[in-house]
């Protein structure tokens, strides 16, 4: 079986206090925050200036499988406890597992609730 693998790594520019007008001025400062470098056999090495980053590496065969890592937290607020929680693993450049699937997401889940219960 020949296995495919994706190399993932998107920049998220930082959020400004003012909104772009069009969607395309957004895409503008995505595209000037990220700078793409080909190495000596054309492989590009895609690098954010500005923003959040989140880094993936994908296996496709019968079952998806995927590591990744961000640099911050899941959570832009600061107060949240998931603000800055994959720091250290970042520094470390140390991939977690992806929960791709249903049964994989509720095995991790802290608590799950329905809309409507709080």
């Amino acid at each position: 079986m020949k296995r495919i693998y994706l190399v993932l790594l998107i920049a998220i520019t930082a959020c400004s206090t003012q909104q772009p007008k069009t969607e395309l001025m957004g895409w503008k400062t995505h595209a000037a925050n990220t700078k793409i470098i080909r190495d000596d056999f054309g492989v590009p090495h895609i690098y954010g200036t500005g923003g959040n980053s989140f880094v993936a590496v994908v296996e496709f065969g019968h079952r998806l499988k995927a590591k990744s890592m961000l640099a911050g937290g899941q959570s832009g607020d600061p107060s949240s406890p998931h603000f800055a929680d994959q720091a250290q693993h970042y520094a470390d450049k140390q991939f977690k597992e992806v929960a791709f699937y249903r049964e994989d997401v509720e095995k991790r889940a802290d608590e799950t609730y329905r809309p409507g219960e709080r």
